[in-house]
């Protein structure tokens, strides 16, 4: 079950549930399974401000001495579950700039109407990911002046690899109201699963369940879980790291019932 109760971020960084106590911090592993996770957070910019071209460039002098990479990157952005809309339409491409960390496998790409942090293997940990939310969003604020946050996306991607052909995704997952059974026991090659639920107006989630297949190897699974919320935030490093410590937390909910012993024998680094 996803989480109900919202927990708070208070300006010295504890977290706190909305009842004044402290949350519970999630386990740590260290051999985590996650090839990527993703932090999308959108904004609109007041009508009377004009985004200036250089913007790209004054956000760089920003983070240079962190993230002194520095290149175009026109993509597709990463999530498209839309309100309204039909599930997977894209959203428009738009230009974005991409920004390298120095020495952490870690990437922030901006455009002008949102900012994406990708964390890389190997994952550092949820409160290093939001120490560089926080990070990006205290920079971006000094080159554009957002009126709203209209949207905090998450999205982990989890990667199993297999360990013989005959292996199938029920060693490593359990069924729940995310993961159906059926898909669990399929053969290689005909393994997908997609499930994306509206939870009320303006959260919704996904969850999709597939593998890849590796010319030379058995392949593996993909476990991904994306998060999205669409609605008003005020932009201030607080509320956007409490909206986005609710969506993780949902996200690790959607794991935690799902991993199975196995699973959870590899993450910590016991043979399986």
């Amino acid at each position: 079950m996803l989480q109900t109760a919202v927990s708070k971020r208070t300006e010295t960084g504890t977290e706190m549930q909305e009842d004044g106590e402290p949350t519970v911090k999630h386990p740590s592993y260290p051999y985590p399974v996650i090839q990527e996770a993703i932090i999308e957070i959108g904004f609109s910019l007041p009508p009377e401000q004009l985004v200036d071209p250089q913007f790209f460039g004054n956000f760089f002098v920003e983070v240079k001495d962190e993230f002194p990479n520095l290149q175009p990157a026109p993509i597709q952005p990463m999530f498209n579950i839309q309100f309204g809309g039909t599930p997977g339409a894209p959203i428009p491409v738009a230009t974005v700039m991409r920004y390298q960390h120095k020495s952490s496998p870690i990437l922030l790409q901006l455009s002008n109407s949102r900012i994406v942090i990708n964390v890389l293997p190997l994952y550092p940990g949820w409160e290093t990911v939001l120490s560089k939310i926080e990070y990006a969003w205290v920079r971006l604020v000094k080159v554009l002046s957002p009126e709203v946050v209209t949207r905090i996306a998450l999205r982990y991607i989890n990667r199993i690899e297999r360990k013989d052909p005959g292996e199938t995704l029920s060693r490593w997952l359990n069924p729940t109201d995310y993961v159906p059974k059926g898909v669990l026991s399929s053969e290689s090659g005909f393994l997908l699963s997609q499930i994306r639920s509206r939870i009320d107006d303006v959260n919704r989630i996904g969850v999709v369940l597939s593998e890849d297949l590796q010319p030379g190897s058995f392949g593996a699974f993909i476990f991904d879980i994306e998060r999205i919320a669409e609605q008003a935030v005020e932009p201030t490093t607080v509320s956007i790291t409490n909206e986005a410590t609710r969506l993780h937390d949902d996200i690790w909910s959607v794991f935690k019932e799902a991993k199975s012993e196995r699973l959870e024998n590899l993450l910590k680094g016991v043979p399986v």
